[in-house]
């Protein structure tokens, strides 16, 4: 009789997208919610790539949408895993995915084993709706902040004796913050210090990293150059108010705080607040600057050599804009938030109707191609010092016709293994080798598989919003405390 062992990694279980909070959110109130900002004007409508965005992230994870079918010959069991949606304004899994995949790459293949630090900037909330769906615009703005820092890095190696030095950085522009507001904001991970090319062999010269005074007088230049910049494009006498579509008013709410449809429309979001954390501190760590909205920290570095801390770093700032587990549901329908850290003035909780919910996360859909992850100096793809500077991929050769070195792609099943220590390949049932047998996209051939397996055959669909009884928004003022939330919370 054979006998396996346990397995020490722990095995893979299917999640169930269509059993959480958010899913069902969108399922009943998502056309409700639809026809609420329709339009006569189909310019004023909602853009086709954020209709696209909710219906494929609503099949997302849904067996009866399609899957692979994994077959274990020791125990004579199948195993499936639905196909995803792939996209990246809120679907939580597939963001999880795209930041665990992109924090990977960077720590693999991009950043070498020197020291880095972590640069944020944000802006005013008036700049912050001009850049929310002008990807160019964006571009402009990020290219000033880059020049800005890496002169610092120049300048300080110039004097001390070193000239025509390169430095290097990876920018992930972030779209949300922490309350699900539309928040554009850039966070750079630069090199801390600067390449030299010496006798054609490439050394790496540190540079100590910014004090307060200094990090002020980096936010004034660089608020300086986007106002020029903004007035000589002529963004100063846009007229908004003629031509704003439902996806610009969404966001225009997004960065206000308040709603625009639904009951609640024209009001704040509702906050939980909890008053013993108040504070007058807007910083608790030393090294961020403020002024006139334009805010610069300077407070993280990772020193060479701690990769793993490299990484963690690389998936904070790779993130999705959702955290489902500080997701719940209140008594009367309506949707709580709990905010990763507490606010200056001690709120702790954000409260949705779920047309709030919806309209928040709708306005955190980024534009079709627009890169969120963006590439500078010694490490940009076309950079002539790149392939002698970032690592070396030692069992892919490099194409002769391009630049730069061709990176193998990480699957499912590794990236399960190197985040969360689950191997994927192992049957569930025996721990035996699974080995892929189909890709099933039939409707018929779903059915009849998944009703074999005794799984669920039926897709859930869009509905009306079932009627409910207005909740009482007085209970949940600005001013309520947390003796409003479930015990659990």
């Amino acid at each position: 009789m054979r006998i396996r062992m346990a397995c020490v990694i722990p095995l893979y279980a299917r999640r169930q997208p269509e059993t959480s909070i958010l899913h069902r959110v969108f399922e009943n109130h998502w056309l409700e919610f639809l026809n609420s900002i329709q339009s006569h004007d189909d310019e004023k409508n909602l853009p086709g790539f954020v209709i696209k965005e909710v219906k494929d992230y609503f099949k997302c994870g849904i067996l009866a949408n399609g899957f692979v079918r994994f077959y274990c010959k020791d125990c004579k069991k199948s195993q499936v895993v639905a196909f995803s949606c792939k996209r990246r304004g809120f679907c939580p899994s597939c963001c999880a995915r795209r930041m665990n995949h992109t924090a990977a790459h960077l720590t693999d293949y991009v950043f070498p084993d020197v020291g880095v630090r972590q640069w944020v900037l944000s802006f005013p909330f008036s700049l912050r709706f001009l850049m929310a769906y002008r990807p160019k615009l964006t571009s402009q703005i990020l290219k000033v902040f880059i020049n800005t820092v890496q002169s610092r890095y120049r300048k300080k190696a110039k004097e001390l004796g070193f000239k025509n030095t390169q430095g290097g950085a990876v920018t992930v522009i972030q779209r949300a913050g922490g309350a699900l507001n539309s928040n554009v904001h850039f966070h750079t991970l630069f090199l801390d210090g600067v390449y030299l090319e010496n006798n054609e062999r490439f050394q790496f010269l540190p540079i100590y990293g910014p004090d307060a005074e200094e990090v002020k007088i980096l936010t004034e230049k660089i608020r300086k150059k986007v106002i020029r910049l903004l007035d000589k494009k002529g963004y100063f006498d846009e007229d908004q108010a003629s031509s704003e579509s439902a996806q610009e008013s969404l966001t225009q709410a997004s960065i206000m705080q308040t709603s625009t449809v639904g009951e609640r429309a024209g009001k704040i979001i509702r906050r939980l607040k909890n008053e013993l954390l108040e504070t007058n501190e807007k910083y608790s760590i030393g090294g961020g600057v403020n002024i006139s909205g334009f805010s610069l920290h300077a407070n993280v570095k990772i020193p060479a050599g701690n990769r793993k801390k490299l990484e963690k770093l690389c998936r904070y700032i790779s993130r999705g804009p959702i955290a489902t587990e500080r997701m719940f549901e209140m008594p009367g329908g309506d949707i709580g938030y709990k905010m990763k850290r507490p606010w200056h003035d001690g709120t702790t909780h954000v409260l949705f109707t779920p047309h709030e919910l919806i309209e928040k996360l709708v306005a955190l859909i980024p534009p079709p191609r627009a890169n969120l992850v963006r590439y500078h100096g010694v490490l940009a793809p076309n950079s002539k010092w790149r392939e002698h500077v970032v690592p070396k991929v030692e069992s892919v050769e490099p194409k002769k016709s391009a630049p730069g070195q061709k990176v193998p792609n990480m699957n499912w099943s590794e990236m399960l293994k190197r985040v969360f220590a689950i191997d994927a390949t192992k049957c569930q049932f025996c721990g035996g080798q699974l080995k892929l047998i189909a890709t099933v996209k039939e409707t018929q051939a779903i059915q009849a598989i998944l009703e074999s397996m005794e799984l669920p055959a039926v897709a859930p669909k869009f509905k009306p919003a079932r009627g409910r009884a207005p909740p009482s928004f007085d209970q949940f003022s600005d001013s309520s405390d947390e003796s409003q939330l479930p015990a659990n919370w």
